[in-house]
């Protein structure tokens, strides 16, 4: 679907913008609470899906007093300037994104929300910047070990160009994390999510019985997305204790 044509993201409040490059939705924060830092969060997608396919988010997350923003990857839905999709490009755009959030605001807590390949992203910026906390869907140690083992009898891994190495990020990353995997994921094999898991200093895991890659977050959506709203609750409670 061509960016901009989003008649899900219209029906939950969201713009779509253009702003040098960059290409996202954007819902500013229905709720104002008097006590509650400003925050944004911002989602990053997976390799097989648009931003707008992911405007459900708004929905699940519309009563947080947050910002949302889902950003769309270079190259992708209909992306006018027939960019080839690549590592350097897509983790440019990410940490654009952010840093044009915190300039409007530099109080603004920003957490991230990666799914899949939006895991490798989001795990990136938060190597890289201050972020109030970091949810993941289905994360992975790199996309040349995903690779490999899917075509062991190939040196695959020594060929993929945009290797996504996001185990080499997520020791860089100082803030709380929650993981999110499915039990018969096969895109994503259990054993490299397990890895990426324990690469992280602060990090609370849940597993989904029963659940493959794409439907970590529909088995048991109630838990699914009562688990991701306590989780940015919690860390907006801590980051309003620090400045008190």
């Amino acid at each position: 679907m061509e960016f901009g044509h989003c008649s899900e993201a219209k029906q939950f409040g969201a713009e779509a913008i253009r702003h040098e490059g960059l290409r996202f939705y954007q819902r500013k924060a229905s709720i104002t609470a008097s006590k509650s830092p400003s925050a944004a969060l911002i989602h990053y997608h997976g390799n097989g899906g648009t931003a707008c396919e992911r405007s459900y988010v708004f929905k699940e997350l519309s009563s947080l007093p947050i910002e949302i923003v889902l950003l769309e990857f270079p190259g992708y839905a209909n992306d006018p300037e027939e960019v080839v999709p690549n590592q350097k490009i897509i983790l440019s755009e990410a940490l654009r994104i952010y840093d044009f959030l915190k300039k409007g605001d530099p109080q603004k807590n920003i957490f991230l929300f990666g799914e899949s390949l939006g895991t490798a992203v989001a795990t990136y910026v938060a190597s890289e910047r201050k972020v109030a906390g970091l949810i993941l869907e289905a994360p992975f140690t790199s996309i040349a070990d995903v690779a490999q083992s899917h075509y062991p009898f190939l040196p695959v891994k020594w060929m993929v160009r945009s290797p996504f190495p996001s185990a080499e990020w997520a020791i860089k990353v100082s803030a709380p994390v929650l993981a999110l995997r499915g039990e018969k994921d096969k895109t994503v094999p259990p054993t490299f999510t397990l890895k990426q898991i324990q690469n992280f200093k602060n990090v609370e895991a849940l597993e989904f019985k029963n659940a493959d890659h794409s439907t970590i977050g529909t088995v048991q959506p109630e838990v699914y997305w009562n688990k991701i709203r306590e989780f940015i609750r919690e860390n907006l409670s801590e980051q309003l204790s620090d400045t008190e």
